[in-house]
């Protein structure tokens, strides 16, 4: 059996321990800190290199198949697990804009899966089911909860990863 032993010195006056109780407390917090940085540090490696992070714009279609609502989406995907986080800023129609929604989701092999609501209103929310039709392009259905008729709609809707620096850079005003 293994005994520990440790000796402790006494403290002699009250400034003595104060100074070592302020010490204990800056190098804990000190500690903290870099703690902190650390898991940033890592939380930005699983998401730094994805080609699916960065800035998407989606298009809600009516029953007419024309454009009906204009979501840009700021994602940020974890290449590891295949699951994303998002914010979604509507652009139409105009008295939607001030909306912001969060979403998530998961990329399976060619299948985008979301769920997004409103940070506003708790009654604004819906799942969508894309799959990829071309490159950083996404096209499904988005099922959403009618209030007034108590069904289920669903609505087309087309994900497409902006690649161009005018689409970026507009997107970027959105949310800054």
């Amino acid at each position: 059996m293994v005994f520990f032993y440790a000796e402790f010195e006494v403290v002699s006056s009250l400034p003595e321990l104060l100074i070592g109780v302020i010490y204990g407390i800056v190098s804990s917090l000190f500690a903290a800190a870099i703690i902190f940085g650390v898991k940033k540090l890592y939380e930005r490696s699983k998401v730094a290199g994805s080609a699916y992070s960065g800035y998407w714009q989606t298009d809600i279609y009516n029953e007419e198949g024309e454009v009906a609502k204009v979501d840009f989406m700021l994602l940020k995907h974890n290449r590891k697990t295949g699951e994303f986080t998002g914010k979604l800023k509507r652009t139409l129609p105009g008295h939607q804009t001030f909306n912001e929604r969060i979403c998530k989701g998961v990329f399976t092999k060619d299948v985008m899966l979301t769920v997004a609501w409103s940070k506003i209103n708790a009654l604004s929310y819906g799942a969508g089911f894309l799959v990829m039709t071309s490159d950083f392009t996404y096209s499904g259905v988005y099922l959403k909860h009618d209030k007034s008729s108590g069904k289920i709609v669903s609505q087309k809707l087309v994900k497409t990863k902006l690649t161009s620096r005018d689409d970026i850079a507009r997107a970027k005003k959105l949310f800054s």
